[in-house]
């Protein structure tokens, strides 16, 4: 019997969040095991030697590469390829991931978490989404150190947060600038996985209707990030967004 494919993970993760779409997009069925964070990085240590999430398993080795993962998977359906196989559209459209990979959601997640993170009776829920029954009654009971130990994780400090929402606003208008051509995807006439890096990426400060990742509803957030998502949901980017989740949600 083939193992089933297994997305091993931290839910509200902008790569959770991301993986979630490369695998629909290959068509790949898959079950989501959800932990709270850290200890989500020690059941993937455990299963797969490594503690970086989001881990997928099953249909080969154990991979937590971005990259790797979609590569694996463009090989067994060349037909829905999200990364180019030309050198030069690859290195393009791999240069892209980078950036809203590593920059672009890193500084989402300061700015959301620094806005959300102190909520305990907002967050707990969101944070106990699928999560086993043992993970959750220990997550209520020491919420406390948990967002004390994930804002030291993130460097939640107040210049940090502000540098990363100027930085946020800085890729949103070279992207607002890259959009404003109508195009429907940023590399072509096909999604790349620069689509869906940017598309999740975005998803806490725009909120799209069918993303998969757990978050508080717009009304219940803070003025502050209502504010925000107002803001980003107006963008160029923004609309974009939405309108790239409408159609992975038909």
């Amino acid at each position: 019997m083939t193992e089933r494919t297994r997305l091993l993970t931290f839910a509200p993760m902008i790569s959770s969040e991301a993986v979630r779409r490369v695998l629909a997009h290959h068509d790949l069925d898959y079950d989501e095991d959800d932990h709270v964070f850290f200890w989500a990085s020690l059941v993937a240590l455990f299963r797969g030697s490594t503690p970086i999430i989001p881990l997928v398993l099953g249909k080969g080795a154990p991979i937590s590469s971005m990259v790797g993962l979609t590569d694996r998977l463009d090989a067994a359906t060349p037909a829905r390829r999200l990364i180019p196989a030309e050198p030069t559209s690859r290195a393009a459209v791999i240069a892209d991931c980078t950036m809203f990979l590593d920059d672009l959601a890193n500084k989402v997640a300061k700015v959301a978490y620094s806005a959300l993170l102190p909520l305990r009776d907002l967050m707990l829920p969101v944070f106990s989404v699928g999560v086993p029954p043992a993970e959750a009654r220990g997550l209520a009971r020491h919420y406390g150190s948990f967002a004390w130990a994930m804002g030291k994780a993130l460097r939640l400090t107040d210049p940090n947060v502000t540098a990363a929402l100027a930085r946020t606003r800085v890729i949103v208008a070279g992207t607002d600038a890259r959009l404003a051509d109508g195009r429907a995807w940023l590399h072509g006439a096909d999604p790349t996985l620069a689509d869906i890096m940017l598309a999740a990426a975005m998803g806490p400060l725009t909120l799209p209707a069918g993303s998969r990742s757990p978050i508080p509803p717009l009304d219940a957030m803070p003025p502050t990030m209502q504010a925000l998502v107002t803001e980003m949901r107006a963008t160029a980017t923004g609309r974009w967004v939405a309108k790239v989740y409408e159609g992975w949600t038909r």
